[in-house]
C-alpha cells in the first residue's frame, strides 16, 4: 500500500474502499441536504463556506489549480474536491438509479462512551 494524495489509501487493486466515521447526528444532517459538507475542524458547512476555507486546508498548488479553473463554464466544484481530497471533507452524493457503481455499507455505533456514530463504507468497481 502506497500513499498517493492526503488521506486517500491505494492498493494494486482495481477495486475502490472508502469509509467514513461521522456524528450520527452530521450524518443525518448530510443525508438530508446534499449539498452540506462535513468537516472534523469546521463542522457541517455550506459549499460557500467550503470555499472559503479552503486556504486553511488545501496545498498552494491544490490553490493554483483551484483558482485557475473556478471560473470555468464546466466546472464542478465537488468533483474538484473528489479529484483532489482537499482536507478532510465529508459530503453525501445523490444518486439516481443505477447511476453509481459503488455498493455502501452504513452501521450505525454507540460508543463506550456515548458517542452515536455512522461509519459509512463505500466499496467495489467504478464500471
Amino acid at each position: 500500500m502506497i500513499t498517493i494524495r492526503r488521506n486517500v489509501f491505494e492498493t494494486n487493486s482495481s477495486s475502490t474502499h472508502a469509509v467514513a466515521i461521522l456524528p450520527k447526528d452530521v450524518y443525518q444532517k448530510l443525508k438530508a441536504d446534499h449539498d452540506l459538507w462535513y468537516h472534523p475542524k469546521f463542522g457541517v458547512c455550506t459549499t460557500e463556506e467550503v470555499k472559503q476555507h479552503l486556504p486553511e486546508c488545501a496545498t498552494e498548488y491544490e490553490l493554483e489549480e483551484y483558482n485557475e479553473h473556478k471560473n470555468d463554464e464546466d466546472f464542478d466544484f465537488k468533483q474538484f474536491m473528489y479529484e483532489w481530497s482537499i482536507g478532510d471533507w465529508y459530503w453525501i452524493e445523490k444518486y439516481e438509479d443505477n447511476e453509481c457503481y459503488y455498493e455502501e455499507d452504513i452501521t450505525e455505533y454507540t460508543t463506550k462512551s456515548g458517542d452515536e456514530i455512522v461509519v459509512v463504507c463505500n466499496y467495489g468497481h467504478d464500471g
